[in-house]
């Protein structure tokens, strides 16, 4: 399988090492990386309910994204948009049929992290949004780094399609994922007697504490750990991240659902655990948390 590796500036497509004298802050970078496809199989029978049963599938060429977007890159969207999200205007009454007004308020999902006095929780912010992404009016403060969060399906497809992209399928992200050897390594190091750190994830029993060995409670700038054998950062762990699938397990709720990858830095060996590239997950479409991010992807043309 071979795998390309570009740099996008403007229109023109580069390679990486033609432009290494001019190297792109990560923050603000484009780099992707592109496979030629193939068979991969898909879930796994060990883990979790939804991950089953095993399937077979071909996936052509594509280009995925090195890096989750950042709140810089998303950022120059808005700003030569004008485009606001979900979590700013607030949900859209018909994909919520029969709630009441007070749930179509501007705001987002937050994780509380754990206090001396109480367990980490979640909370709805009337504030929180992508600029803000714990609601309190100064949480962006040196986050342009990180991967943007507040991101319901319809703002990740807006963004993607402003740089003629798209999101990736569950079946591309999990072929990059396989073929990147995506593991997160949970073993520790006896001389500092800290975690060998892979990806950013809950260190520590959820949700009562996060011994943080990752260096970080929350998420991680993008790219703070080393890449996968193909040169993509952060697949697992730090943020979940949409894909394009509508997730097909069918419920009781009639809200429609898409495919989250990757777990996130709130997933725990004892509760979650889903820092793998079997795992998925449903999201609620119109709804953007503070641990939910994204990447795009490209056909990769011939």
């Amino acid at each position: 399988m071979k795998i390309t590796k570009f740099v996008l500036t403007s229109a023109l497509v580069l390679t990486a090492s033609s432009c290494s004298q001019n190297k792109e802050p990560v923050a603000t970078s484009t780099k992707e990386v592109c496979f030629d496809g193939g068979s991969v199989t898909l879930g796994s029978t060990e883990h979790y309910p939804e991950e089953q049963p095993l399937r077979s599938v071909k996936v052509a060429p594509f280009c995925l994204d090195a890096y989750e977007v950042s709140v810089s890159r998303y950022e120059r969207f808005v700003q030569a948009t004008g485009y606001k999200t979900v979590a700013e205007t607030g949900p859209n009454p018909s994909d919520y049929p029969g709630q009441p007004p007070e749930y179509f308020q501007p705001g987002s999902a937050v994780f509380v992290f754990p206090a001396r006095s109480s367990l980490g929780r979640w909370s709805f912010k009337p504030l929180a949004n992508w600029r803000d992404p714990q609601g309190t009016s100064t949480s962006l403060i040196d986050a342009e780094d990180h991967p943007v969060t507040h991101i319901a399906f319809e703002d990740a497809q807006r963004y993607a399609s402003w740089l003629d992209r798209r999101l990736p399928t569950e079946a591309e992200w999990e072929f990059a994922a396989k073929h990147g050897g995506n593991v997160v390594d949970l073993s520790i190091d006896e001389r500092t007697g800290k975690r060998n750190v892979s990806a950013n994830i809950w260190d520590g029993e959820f949700p009562i504490f996060n011994t943080k060995l990752d260096g970080y409670a929350g998420t991680s700038p993008i790219g703070s750990y080393v890449p996968d054998v193909n040169g993509v950062y952060d697949l697992l762990g730090n943020v979940w991240e949409w894909t394009a699938d509508t997730y097909d397990k069918k419920g009781a709720s009639t809200i429609e659902k898409h495919v989250i990858k990757g777990g996130s830095h709130l997933c725990a060996s004892n509760f979650c655990a889903r820092f793998r590239p079997e795992a998925r997950q449903p999201q609620e479409h119109g709804l953007g948390t503070s641990h939910i991010g994204f990447r795009t992807a490209r056909d990769k043309h011939q």
